[in-house]
């Protein structure tokens, strides 16, 4: 958005919208995530502790603020 100026209420609906048409399979993320933490584990790319790291903050919950 190169210095250009949005209405944040505009933004939001756009996403919202987008959102609506098209959904995300939560599961089919996760399982990619987790395929590929393993592959990075596997071959070196990341540590254990790394790996435990990540695994451990995907059990964290967000709360949504509106």
């Amino acid at each position: 958005m190169n210095g250009e100026e949005v209405v944040y209420l505009e933004i939001a609906e756009q996403i919202e919208k987008y959102t609506e048409e098209n959904p995300v399979n939560e599961h089919i993320v996760y399982d990619e995530f987790l395929n590929n933490l393993n592959l990075n584990l596997e071959s070196g790319f990341i540590s254990q502790d790394e790996y435990n790291r990540l695994l451990a903050e995907t059990q964290v919950y967000a709360t949504i603020l509106d």
